[in-house]
């Protein structure tokens, strides 16, 4: 509950053929599902355009239900969902405004993340 922050959650990465038309093998991403946290989140994949931080991160199938981390093996298709912040509060006045405008006009709708 902290006004300088807006919380969200998105989908990080979908295994196999997702819709960045990007492709995901289920053994690397799961290997890799707790590499996301604690790391800047970006706009549009520019890593010079850094909103916020990603918080926290889970495993899920494709569904939305929860998947045990426990064990080696991954699953054949899953989600990693992350816990994010955008900063909301800025010493720079238009990226202020920049910042809420992009929350107040995509609420649900993507912003090169899912909402």
């Amino acid at each position: 509950n902290q006004l300088d922050l807006y919380y969200m959650q998105s989908v990080l990465v979908t295994t196999g053929w997702n819709k960045n038309d990007d492709v995901f093998d289920p053994q690397e991403t799961w290997a890799a599902r707790s590499s996301a946290e604690d790391k800047p989140f970006n706009f549009m994949h520019d890593e010079k355009d850094i909103i916020g931080h990603i918080t926290s991160n889970r495993v899920v199938d494709l569904e939305g239900n929860l998947l045990s981390e426990a064990g080696e093996s991954a699953p054949d298709q899953f989600e990693i969902v992350t816990s994010s912040v955008i900063y909301t509060e800025w010493s720079d006045p238009e990226q202020r405004d920049r910042i809420n405008k992009l929350i107040a006009k995509n609420l649900g709708v993507n912003l090169g993340f899912e909402l």
